[in-house]
This record gives C-alpha cells, structure tokens and sequence, in this order.
C-alpha cells in the first residue's frame, strides 16, 4: 500500500527528519518512495509492503510523528493499495 502524508508549510522540523524517523520505524517493511516540498507545504510518499497492515501503519506514522512534535491540524494522510491482479 502506499500511504502519503501531507503537511502545511508550519513543520516543526525539516522533512527529512520526518523521512528518515519513519525509514527507521518501518524496519523494513516500509520506505520512503517520494517526497516533495512546494508553496503550500510539502509532502512524504511511504509504500509498505503487506497491504494487510494498515492499522500498524498508520499506528506507527502516528507514533513517528508525534514524537516529532507534527501535529495532527497541519496533517493529511491519504492510503492507497496495491491493486495488483495475478
């Protein structure tokens, strides 16, 4: 599944704070596949590979994140899965 997550421009800390925490979070089971930064605020694009464990996920960006000190008002999450067809 991919999960993006977007931010006002009112970040506590840079982005790549943000990339990285969540890189380590992930342990694995997760990366970093975009990010950006524009005039309203920015952007991180995080694919996790078991579709199945979008609660953990989003438990652990939560986790992440608040001990970044990011909060929740200046925050968008948008999760997509994998629509793969065998």
């Amino acid at each position: 599944m991919f999960i993006y997550l977007y931010f006002t421009n009112d970040l506590a800390c840079p982005r790549h704070e943000i990339e990285k925490a969540l890189e380590e979070a992930f342990e694995g089971s997760g990366e970093i596949c975009g990010a950006g930064t524009g005039a309203d605020g920015c952007n991180v694009d995080l694919e996790v590979f078991d579709d199945n464990e979008e609660s953990k996920a989003l438990a652990i960006i939560g986790r992440v994140l608040g001990e970044l000190g990011v909060p929740e008002s200046i925050t968008r999450i948008q999760v997509a899965h994998h629509d793969f067809e065998e």
